[in-house]
């Protein structure tokens, strides 16, 4: 019997970035306190998610009522929050969700044909030639799934509900950040990976292909709060390769046979700040 491995979809960009620090997270199960930022991000995909499922079951939220969802997940974390990481103070990061809600909630979540919202998903497991298999984890947290051609319609001004398009599933994950805006468009470098997971996922439990672009809705949280969009054509291709190219997932199997996870001191997340082995690395110099 082949050795199971299981990772997360938001896990592949760290796996390649550090694999190291990746082994420490996910294998040896340390830990560190979320930042402020990272805190500020996950309490805006808990109003937003609140926002579009209530939109689909046909009750609309009123601002009121998404920003108190808003401040009730910033108030009561699920894990210790260090806002001394990245010099955010509490009364800044409120103002900066509120923004952002609100313009979620008139501007973005109407222009988008949602069928689930964070959908809870099976597993899936993927033989490997190395004798490794790998577990996608089964809940597209954070995403969504939707119908039609948004980014194209939105780069032409176009309204899709009134377009005579063909209808094609496709994946939506919100990502919020300092610089998820970059050039008034969502920053999508980086995110492949994971939006290729959910598009496996989804297709193996749904049996229907996901052909639409992958969206990034990127939501800036900087003293200038903004929204934007991007998509990723293709990200399967990813992680499963083609004629020319070995895929991820692969290179992730060969990995994780040889137990070798490579430390990089120069990621952008090698920092105390960002790495709960950082203390004990001895690779970062």
């Amino acid at each position: 019997m082949s050795e199971i491995v299981r990772i997360r979809g938001s896990s592949w960009g760290t796996l390649f970035d550090c694999a190291y620090k990746w082994e420490g997270t996910y294998i040896l199960g340390m830990t560190k306190p979320s930042s402020g930022r990272a805190h500020l991000g996950t309490s805006i995909h808990r109003s937003t998610a609140e926002i579009d499922i209530r939109r689909m079951e046909g009750h609309p939220m009123t601002f009121e009522e998404a920003n108190d969802v808003f401040i009730d997940a910033m108030d009561n974390p699920e894990h210790d929050v260090d806002w001394k990481h990245d010099n955010l103070a509490i009364q800044d990061a409120k103002y900066i969700g509120t923004c952002l809600n609100d313009h979620y909630l008139k501007d973005w979540s109407p222009r988008f044909n949602f069928l689930a919202i964070e959908k809870e998903i099976n597993d899936l497991d993927i033989e490997t030639d190395e004798g490794v298999t790998i577990r996608l984890t089964g809940k597209m947290d954070r995403s969504r799934i939707i119908t039609n051609l948004q980014s194209e319609c939105l780069e032409r001004g176009l309204d899709s509900a009134k377009m005579k398009i063909s209808s094609r599933k496709g994946i939506l994950d919100i990502k919020t950040g300092k610089a998820a805006v970059q050039k008034g468009v969502a920053k999508t470098k980086g995110h492949a990976a994971q939006l290729a997971v959910y598009e496996l996922l989804e297709e193996e439990q749904s049996g229907e292909p996901c052909t639409a672009p992958a969206e990034i809705l990127g939501m800036q949280t900087s003293t200038k709060p903004k929204i934007a969009l991007g998509s990723i054509e293709n990200p399967k291709r990813l992680m499963l390769g083609d004629d020319q190219n070995e895929g991820m997932i692969s290179m992730a199997a060969k990995m994780l046979k040889s137990g070798l996870f490579t430390p990089n001191p120069t990621s952008m997340l090698c920092d105390e700040r960002y790495c709960a082995r950082y203390e004990s690395c001895i690779y970062h110099g």
